[in-house]
């Protein structure tokens, strides 16, 4: 089921592949920007609902699960809703990165790959973690919306 963080995680991943794509890549661009209207609409779409009522308020935030062993368990839902989208597209934007050098993780130096791994191990934690905390919020203001 997509939710807010689900969809403006996808968002950041299509802006990050617009970013890097070579100029000459005409028909990558056209698909990447029908990809980013879609997105657009879908999260337009997705708070009309919620907040109509049309998405039920407990269905706004399903827990992540995710299994983390070993790793800090960050607590990341502070601030409001949009800096954890900030932190969601800095940790999409970290995330990369780390990817690219694995890629040729031969090329890594044996002294920097464990820190390539445990890096976007964290970020794609805090990443699951900024995901979780946008529908936290969402759901959270629908509540005090309708109290008011």
């Amino acid at each position: 089921m997509e939710t807010l963080g689900s969809l403006i995680d996808k968002l950041s991943v299509v802006k990050l592949k617009q970013y890097h794509t070579h100029a000459g890549d005409g028909e990558r661009h056209d698909n990447l920007a029908m990809q980013e209207r879609d997105l657009i609409h879908e999260i337009s779409d997705y708070l009309r609902d919620a907040i109509s009522g049309k998405i039920p308020n407990g269905k706004l935030s399903v827990k992540q699960n995710k299994i983390h062993i070993g790793m800090a368990d960050p607590d990341i839902y502070f601030g409001n809703i949009g800096n954890l989208m900030s932190m969601l597209a800095q940790a999409n934007c970290e995330i990369w990165h780390c990817q690219e050098k694995l890629y040729n993780f031969k090329a890594i130096p044996p002294e920097d790959k464990d820190v390539v791994v445990e890096t976007i191990s964290r970020e794609n934690l805090k990443r699951t973690r900024c995901i979780e905390g946008i529908n936290i919020k969402l759901q959270e203001m629908m509540n005090d919306e309708s109290r008011s």
